[in-house]
């Protein structure tokens, strides 16, 4: 059973709807491009956090999720269903890091997702060394 690290609140003043469409559009878009694909994947990768500079989103993933969350990626099928996966290391993160969404599958309707799931065991955090 998958924990709920935050209440299961997805922020309702947010309007995901622009999300889903411009997701809708990829596909329909990469359809149109490749008529004879009907199966596969877009998949889209979020930011990695660096100790050294502030945080930005990687732009075309903020541009399909509206998500601002680094270490997370998006899978999209050419049926439009769309699953967000995160790192599991909430409950680590939330011990030093105000988290701003409720990332949780509850809640993926209300984020505009179809699934919302974690990614692997549980780890202490994702950022990139710079020795790494």
């Amino acid at each position: 059973m998958q924990s709920d690290f935050f209440g299961g609140l997805a922020p309702r003043t947010q309007d995901n709807s622009v999300y889903k469409l411009r997701r809708k559009e990829l596909v329909a878009s990469i359809k149109q491009e490749f008529p004879d694909q009907t199966t596969g994947v877009v998949v889209l990768f979020a930011a990695i956090e660096n100790d050294t500079s502030q945080f930005r989103q990687e732009k075309s993933f903020y541009y399909y999720t509206g998500i601002n969350e680094p270490g997370t990626a998006l899978v999209i099928d050419l049926q439009s269903k769309s699953t967000l996966y995160i790192p599991n290391c909430f409950e680590q993160r939330a011990q030093w890091m105000t988290l701003p969404v409720a990332l949780i599958n509850r809640d993926a309707k209300a984020l505009g997702f179809d699934a919302v799931e974690l990614l692997g065991k549980t780890c202490s955090g994702y950022q990139l060394n710079p020795y790494f």
